[in-house]
């Protein structure tokens, strides 16, 4: 199993890994700890253009998560829908095809939280196809 990992700071980090440990992770010297303990937080759709490019990931809590929510919030890569709900976007392009962004995966999915605050989530990457793994590995680093 693949993961992305998408770090919210002042622009948006990605990382991918090919495995996750349950309590959490450190990332460039950051703990991040998986308070809830699960790995199931919501759903999420991969957004994507007519041509199948990635543009971001849109994210469905199935809590309100109000400090989550306050760090996402006027970031430029963010588009806050509502409560617990937001997408987070590659670039600068935030468009997308609605009809090819509805995949309502679960799973494999923490919200981690470091000790200072930050917030880094998870998404799993088993409905993407081999080009779109690609796109990610190309704008992630590798953990």
């Amino acid at each position: 199993m693949k993961y992305l990992i998408a770090v919210i700071n002042e622009k948006l980090d990605c990382f991918w890994a090919n495995e996750l440990h349950p309590e959490g992770l450190t990332i460039n010297g950051v703990h991040y700890r998986n308070a809830e303990g699960g790995d199931w937080t919501g759903f999420y759709d991969f957004l994507r253009k007519g041509d199948g490019t990635l543009t971001g990931i849109r994210y469905w809590s199935i809590e309100e998560r109000p400090r989550l929510l306050r760090s996402v919030k006027n970031k430029p890569y963010v588009r806050v829908l509502g409560k617990g709900q937001f997408e987070l976007y590659f670039s600068p392009d935030h468009t997308f095809a609605a009809e090819l962004s509805a995949d309502q995966d679960f799973g494999e999915n923490m919200v981690l939280e470091s000790d200072n605050g930050g917030f880094a989530i998870t998404f799993g990457l088993r409905v993407l196809t081999s080009p779109e793994l690609s796109q990610i590995q190309s704008i992630a680093t590798s953990l």
